[in-house]
Order: C-alpha cells, then sequence, then structure tokens
C-alpha cells in the first residue's frame, strides 16, 4: 500500500522540497498508526483470568 500513496506525491506537487515533506509526513504518520495498532490491538483483544492472558474472544 505504500507505493501508491508515495507515487502519488509527484501530482500533488512539482516542488523537490514539497515532495521530500510529504514523504516524511506519510512516514511519520505510518509510524503512528502503526504504533497505535500494535499497542492497542492487544489491550482490548487480550484478558487476564485467574493470572492466565487469554484471547477474550470479544474482537
Amino acid at each position: 500500500i505504500n507505493i501508491p500513496y508515495g507515487s502519488m506525491a509527484s501530482a500533488i506537487s512539482a516542488d523537490a522540497k514539497d515532495r521530500a515533506s510529504l514523504s516524511t509526513w506519510r512516514s511519520i504518520g505510518s509510524t503512528l498508526a502503526g504504533l497505535v495498532i500494535g499497542v492497542g490491538t492487544p489491550l482490548f483483544a487480550y484478558e487476564t483470568v485467574n493470572g492466565n492472558t487469554i484471547l477474550s474472544g470479544i474482537v
């Protein structure tokens, strides 16, 4: 999914500085989204029962 968004920068701006800025913000956004998903999913998907961590079955 990264390639279409990377190639879209050239359609948005002809200026190299603008394209570099778009690429930087795209990378930052991707990292933050991955962090939220990577931390948030286990918080909702697992529960502790009698000292054992199990998949909750709600998700």
